[in-house]
């Protein structure tokens, strides 16, 4: 059976069958399966038992006949259906459904839908339930006295799905009474089954109320439920000295694992006047007490609760710090490795830019080159093309201005002796490789740069 599940799983990566089909060939495939199956001695005896009332003798005798061992389910459904009391069949049909297929037929025999059942139900005012639907209010213990329940407590018109889901998830009476009697009147459907999906207990409910919050609303339990809001740390909070604090931000605190041992590591290190809103951004941003600690130890002493979060919204590791301290910049300012990191400057770099020559590089030179896209190609390729190490500030003008490697070299080859000064002035007023060449088709070709400058900027051409 694996093998053919495996196939029909491929043939729907594969694109050969769709996905509506592959679910119709497994149902098929699951359906075979559990007709060839053979019964374990107690479920066949369990079923043999419950059968009982909707088989004829017949049904016995013919049994008998049959080597145990070799009963299949798909055999004993068969049998069932073969000997099926009559009577049954006729009162079903005196009950309104005249016509009732194999399937649902053998549904209702083995799940004791009852004739008593069905007309227990129908009292209760479900005279058009379906008989797909009285199998699935027997399977989920949805009886007259569930329903009768309900209807006391003022849900006279739920339909069979509504309490086949209440039945489901465990919605008693007692609960709904219990709830009422805590103020909570009219509840919806939807609302009882959320009290019991995310375990919103009356004992829960008193125990918010219980720490003050008398008027939260039934929307705002839930959501201190499912996140998991514990009352003991909402106590232990307010022993800390925190005032005022409410169901939103109890909310918060649990979402983002804002604990009483956080609070108490970071006033252990000297943090002591923050809010329960800042250890949700610390907690948001990934600052932990270890990270202080390490910023102390690397000389850090003077920093707000603020400057921490924006180091690591940026990415400011310790290991980053060390490695910035190791290329000699010891003294380097808090906001300075920010804009490092903002900016992508890499400490390999800063040693590459030594490597060529520039021994002293400021690193507020070296966050200029990477903000403005310099990297050591360029460099290099400036390097080949004058023949000398440019200067860093020169650099990121011909960057900021737009000069490519291309145009500066087929600049530099028409007019050997320009300078960068001169290069970045033709950038600045757009002085492209193709005005020159118009300039050239147009016979000016003995022309000064300065002169070529002046008529770009007079639009000539």
């Amino acid at each position: 059976m694996e093998k053919d599940r495996i196939d029909i799983l491929s043939k729907v990566a594969s694109g050969d069958i769709s996905p509506t089909d592959a679910e119709k060939a497994l149902k098929v495939l699951d359906k075979d399966y559990l007709s060839s199956r053979h019964f374990s001695t107690d479920s066949l005896q369990s079923l043999i038992d419950n059968v009982s009332d909707y088989v004829t003798p017949e049904f016995y005798i013919e049994l008998e006949t049959i080597e145990r061992s070799t009963l299949t389910h798909s055999i004993v459904r068969e049998l069932i259906l073969k000997h099926v009391s009559p009577e049954y069949i006729e009162k079903l049909g005196n009950l309104g459904y005249p016509e009732i297929s194999d399937n649902v037929l053998i549904k209702m025999i083995i799940h004791q839908v009852s004739l008593e059942f069905i007309e227990s139900i129908h009292a209760l005012g479900y005279e058009d339930v379906t008989l797909d639907q009285l199998v699935k209010m027997k399977i989920h213990s949805v009886n007259s006295e569930f329903i009768q329940n309900f209807k006391d407590l003022g849900y006279d018109n739920l339909t069979v799905n509504q309490l086949v889901k209440l039945s489901i998830h465990g919605v008693d009476t007692q609960t709904v009474t219990k709830l009422k009697e805590l103020g909570f009147e009219d509840l919806s459907i939807s609302t009882l089954l959320d009290t019991k999906i995310h375990n919103i207990s009356p004992e829960f409910i008193e125990s918010i109320r219980a720490a003050g919050f008398s008027n939260a609303t039934l929307s705002e339990i839930k959501k201190l439920s499912i996140h998991n809001v514990d009352m003991d740390t909402f106590r232990t909070f307010q022993d800390m000295g925190f005032e005022n604090i409410s169901l939103s931000m109890l909310k918060k605190l649990s979402i983002h694992n804002v604990t009483p041992d956080f609070v108490s590591e970071f006033r252990a290190i000297g943090f002591d006047d923050l809010s329960l809103n800042r250890f949700v951004t610390f907690r948001i941003h990934n600052v932990e007490s270890d990270y202080v600690i390490g910023l102390r130890e690397l000389g850090y002493n003077d920093f707000s609760a603020n400057t921490l979060t924006n180091l690591q919204i940026h990415g400011v590791s310790l290991d980053f710090i060390k490695s910035i301290h190791d290329l000699g910049f010891e003294d380097v300012e808090l906001e300075t490795l920010k804009k490092l990191s903002i900016h992508g400057v890499s400490t390999t770099f800063i040693r590459e830019l030594r490597d060529l020559g520039y021994i002293d590089p400021t690193l507020d030179t070296v966050i200029k080159l990477s903000i403005h896209g310099v990297g050591i190609k360029f460099i290099t390729g400036l390097q080949l093309i004058f023949d000398a190490l440019p200067e860093l500030s020169t650099v990121t003008q011909l960057s900021i201005h737009g000069g490519s490697l291309s145009y500066i070299r087929e600049i530099k080859s028409r007019y050997n002796d320009i300078d960068y000064e001169t290069i970045i002035n033709m950038l600045i007023h757009n002085v492209s490789v193709s005005y020159l060449d118009a300039l050239d088709q147009k016979g000016f070709t003995d022309l000064r740069i300065d002169q070529v400058i002046k008529m770009k900027i007079a639009g000539i051409f």
